[in-house]
């Protein structure tokens, strides 16, 4: 981790070493599985999670106060596309889900979440990851698994 661990630290930020956290994981630690990994092995309850090539337009704070993450524990961009191409619809009915076309994507490159209140949808989000070479030849990366798993 090295000398931006110790840059953080003067933040009272810690930087936590998911290859040492996650020997015992299930969960690829690389590439999209490692959000989930990330998120869940954070200490806070709370998550605003921002990919490195996400920029804010407005300040995230707003989002904590937001009549959607009220309610729901959760909020999530939505994707340039609206169409659930990725995703066949057999895979919809074996989760007992009703496909919808044209119905919005998730970015999971930007999300707030509330672990505390969404904890069995990060729990099925964690599972479709741990076995990634499975669910992502049905779906495109890991937006689709959160999508699902938050619709379930």
């Amino acid at each position: 981790i090295g000398e931006w661990a110790i840059a953080a630290s003067e933040l009272d930020v810690v930087v936590i070493d998911a290859t040492a956290v996650g020997k015992d994981s299930r969960t690829a630690l690389r590439g999209w599985p490692l959000k989930i990994h990330s998120v869940m092995h954070s200490s806070f309850q709370e998550v605003l999670f921002l990919d490195v090539d996400s920029v804010p337009l407005h300040n995230p704070d707003q989002l904590f106060f937001s009549p959607a993450y009220q309610e729901h524990g959760a909020v999530f961009s939505v994707d340039f596309t609206s169409d659930p191409h990725w995703i066949p619809p057999d895979l919809f009915a074996l989760l007992g889900l009703e496909w919808k076309p044209f119905v919005s994507e998730f970015e999971s490159g930007q999300f707030l979440i509330d672990k505390s209140r969404v904890w069995k949808a990060m729990q099925v989000v964690t599972e479709f990851n741990a076995r990634y070479t499975s669910f992502f030849m049905n779906m495109y990366g890991d937006k689709d698994t959160w999508r699902l798993a938050f619709a379930l």
